[in-house]
C-alpha cells in the first residue's frame, strides 16, 4: 500500500501539497534498453532497490548507490492525478522515475546519450 499524505491548505484559494514515501524493488536485475518488451537489450547497469521520497515540488531517492542519490539529491516532483501519482526528476540532467498509483514505477535513466530503463514495485 502507498503511503500518502495530502496536506490541505486553508481558505478558498488554497493549493493541495502532497508528500509521499515509499520503497521500491525493481523486477530486474539491470536496467533494459527496453522494458516494453520484457526486459530487450539486458545492460550491465545494477538496477537496485531505493526509497523514492516526494513533498511538494521537490523528490529524491535514497539508495545504495551514491552516484544515484546524488543525481537526485535536489530532484523536483511533478504530481498528477489519474494513473501517475508522481514523476521525480533529477535536478541536472535527463531522465524520471514515474510512480503510478497502482505501485508500480517507471525508472529512466540516461547514460550518456543512451537511455535505458528499470520497473518495479513500491509500497
Amino acid at each position: 500500500m502507498l503511503r500518502l499524505v495530502l496536506i490541505l491548505g486553508l481558505g478558498a484559494a488554497s493549493t493541495c501539497a502532497r508528500a509521499l514515501e515509499v520503497q521500491c524493488e525493481p523486477v530486474h536485475p539491470v536496467f533494459c534498453m527496453n522494458i516494453h518488451a520484457g526486459c530487450a537489450g539486458r545492460t550491465e547497469t545494477a538496477a537496485l532497490p531505493f526509497k523514492l521520497n516526494a513533498a511538494s515540488g521537490r523528490g529524491w531517492i535514497e539508495s545504495p548507490d551514491a552516484d544515484m542519490r546524488e543525481l537526485y539529491a535536489n530532484g523536483r516532483a511533478e504530481w498528477e492525478d489519474g494513473e501517475t501519482r508522481v514523476i521525480v526528476r533529477p535536478e541536472r540532467g535527463q531522465g524520471y522515475i514515474r510512480l503510478l498509483a497502482d505501485g508500480r514505477y517507471v525508472f529512466r535513466y540516461y547514460r550518456g546519450d543512451a537511455g535505458i530503463m528499470s520497473y518495479g514495485r513500491c509500497q
